[in-house]
């Protein structure tokens, strides 16, 4: 038996936090035992400028907002609350590094036993984990946070700084007590001049009280073998709790791409809490439940806002529920775009129902049916090699099969947001990968996710298939992507 609520949307002129937006989809269901939890990410805008606010002020400016959501949530009996990476700091944490000590704070040793918000804070520097230990108390719920963490070393120490000090992107967890359970510090760093890459590679687990264990990571991670696809190969983790402030990449590396992605092609859970800045290319937050169902927001004019959904792991039966978000295509939004010059590619005919291409070793073919009635250009490309990321920073190696909208005849136009749409009234996309997880990637002219239920997605050794279950409207991106980990 399920019970389906509509989703709620709070009126929040009404309320003192105006710019939340509320968005609730709850799944009520009879299970055999309490395997269930309820979970909130936060899609989150900072405030403060640095300059005219000094970093005490925007730290304490983004924990005062901290407080005003999970007052607003807290009487909704949640069990796991996410906040973005950089929200408490935002984005403006210099690259120098004296500067950015201003913005760092002191962590307690996980081992002591104690909740931090029962002592006061003896300094400004103590203030943030004093702070989010409260908040967790108060809400009575497991809370993960980000912000900057400071630690002293010695010349004797391996790596240490010039300056004596080591900096880290960091994640901390806290219990329902308020009590500092975990920590993880981001591995892959993403430009972050002022920050340090942990000498050792974090493994972060912690195991709640109902039963459920989360590995925790941070944005950048998201496409490296440590520590996320390790936590889920050798740790047998299949709930991930990710912090980013992840910029947008068309037509394979939006953040609900990657972020669907990764929990269709683990079939794990994805708790995703974003950083919203669209003008950065920074938006994009959800909850992923494998290929079963998705709760997110990618919109530029939605601010902040609370995705809540009940999740579980035996899935009785799911309703067909619409989460799409209004077109957000009308303001600034930066969004990146991979050169796809070096793929091979070929036009799909809408005179014949069949193509196929390969790339390197990799060789991907496609079989559909597409509406006659609108003269559009799409394209099969396939790849098998390096890119660059990050300017040229880092180097990666992919594998990808994928069908792509064009604006013209040139690959240059493909997957962007002016191409032209249309139908594929079926659609079943095959490919050969040397990887081991190649990860669907499906979204519409709006840059939306389609739902889960419109394809499927299944392997038999090194072949995979994406399939259409019905009518692909206005289709850009149809495609499998993959990470080859062992190569980089």
């Amino acid at each position: 038996n399920v019970t389906l609520l509509s989703p709620i949307f709070s009126n929040m002129s009404r309320r003192k936090f105006a710019d939340i937006m509320v968005v609730i989809h709850v799944i009520l269901m009879f299970l055999p035992s309490n395997m269930g939890y309820k979970a909130a990410v936060v899609e989150y805008a900072p405030v403060g400028i640095y300059g005219p606010n000094t970093a005490v002020e925007i730290i304490r400016l983004n924990l005062d907002q901290y407080e005003e959501i999970v007052n607003l949530i807290s009487d909704q009996g949640m069990d796991v609350i996410v906040f973005p990476e950089y929200g408490i700091t935002t984005l403006q944490v210099p690259s120098n590094r004296t500067r950015a000590k201003e913005f760092l704070q002191r962590i307690p040793n996980i081992d002591l036993n104690h909740v931090p918000c029962d002592s006061l804070p003896q300094e400004t520097i103590d203030e943030v984990v004093y702070r989010l230990s409260c908040l967790a108390k108060r809400a009575a719920s497991y809370l993960v946070a980000n912000f900057g963490e400071i630690q002293s070393c010695t010349a004797q120490e391996r790596g240490c700084p010039y300056d004596g000090s080591f900096h880290y992107n960091v994640n901390v967890v806290f219990n329902r007590d308020g009590k500092l359970i975990a920590k993880y510090r981001k591995t892959n760093l993403f430009g972050e001049l002022a920050m340090d890459k942990p000498n050792e590679a974090d493994y972060t687990v912690f195991t709640t009280d109902f039963g459920v264990s989360f590995g925790v990571a941070i944005c950048f991670d998201m496409i490296y073998r440590t520590p996320l696809i390790e936590l889920y190969e050798k740790f047998n983790i299949t709930n991930f709790i990710i912090s980013t402030a992840w910029v947008d990449e068309l037509p394979f590396l939006t953040a609900p791409q990657i972020q669907s992605g990764l929990a269709q092609g683990l079939n794990a859970t994805f708790l995703v809490s974003g950083y919203h800045q669209p003008s950065g290319g920074q938006l994009g937050s959800g909850i992923f439940q494998g290929m079963k169902d998705h709760q997110y927001t990618f919109s530029i004019t939605s601010k902040t806002r609370i995705i809540i959904d009940e999740i579980s792991e035996v899935i009785l039966s799911r309703d067909k529920t619409s989460t799409k978000n209004m077109s957000f295509l009308q303001g600034e939004h930066y969004i990146l775009s991979e050169n796809l010059l070096y793929y091979n590619h070929t036009d799909i005919d809408q005179t014949s129902n069949i193509t196929n291409i390969c790339h390197n070793s990799t060789c991907c073919s496609v079989i559909y049916t597409l509406n006659p009635t609108k003269k559009t250009h799409y394209k099969l490309v396939a790849y098998n090699g390096v890119r660059y990321v990050g300017g040229g920073q880092y180097a990666i190696y992919i594998e990808t099969c994928g069908v792509l909208a064009c604006k013209d005849e040139l690959i240059s136009s493909c997957g962007q947001r002016d191409a032209d749409t249309t139908t594929f009234e079926s659609l079943e996309l095959r490919g050969n990968f040397q990887l081991k997880y190649p990860l669907p990637s499906v979204i519409d002219g709006n840059l939306q996710l389609f739902e889960p239920n419109s394809y499927g997605f299944s392997n038999f050794d090194s072949f995979f298939t994406l399939k259409s279950n019905h009518a692909l409207d206005e289709l850009l991106t149809f495609s499998l992507y993959g990470f080859s980990y062992d190569l980089y």
